[in-house]
This record gives C-alpha cells, sequence and structure tokens, in this order.
C-alpha cells in the first residue's frame, strides 16, 4: 500500500511469482530453441499496513481472545512438491 507504516508494524508478505502468465509459458517453451530453459520469477516483500492488509484479505479479524495470541502462525512446509500439513 501507499500509506507510511513502521517497518516492525507493518504487515509482510514474500511474493515469488513467474515473469509471465500461465497462458504464455507454453508458446514461450514452444518458440525457444533450448530445451530445458528455466523461466526467471520475480522475487519481492510487500508491505500492508493493517488497513490495506485487511481491507485486500491478506490477514483476517479475529476474536477478542485470539488477539492476544501472539504467535506466529503454523507454516505449511513443502516436501517433494507436496504440501505438508
Amino acid at each position: 500500500s501507499g500509506k507510511l507504516v513502521p517497518k516492525d508494524k507493518a504487515i509482510k508478505r514474500y511474493v515469488v511469482r513467474n515473469i509471465v502468465n500461465a497462458a504464455a509459458i507454453t508458446d514461450l517453451k514452444d518458440a525457444s530453441i533450448y530445451d530445458e530453459y528455466a523461466l526467471p520469477k520475480l522475487y519481492y516483500k510487500m508491505y500492508y499496513c493493517v488497513g490495506a492488509a485487511c481491507h485486500r484479505r491478506i490477514v483476517r479479524a479475529r476474536s477478542k481472545k485470539e488477539r492476544k495470541n501472539r504467535d506466529p502462525p503454523v507454516r505449511r512446509r513443502f516436501t517433494d512438491g507436496k504440501k505438508s500439513k
């Protein structure tokens, strides 16, 4: 968001995206002369103020009891391309 937010208060999300959209990937692979060319990705960190993060549904409203909980959420790990719970 465009709002100035203290860095420790901001909601931070690390975004990894393909440079090209999914529809164009097959066209690029067909037109490429290289067999195994790995398309580069975009890596960037997004900072949101609390209001913008709620509006974009990046974070959800929590009950009064849950707001006291300051533990980080459980992270899902990927192993062999599959999500583990």
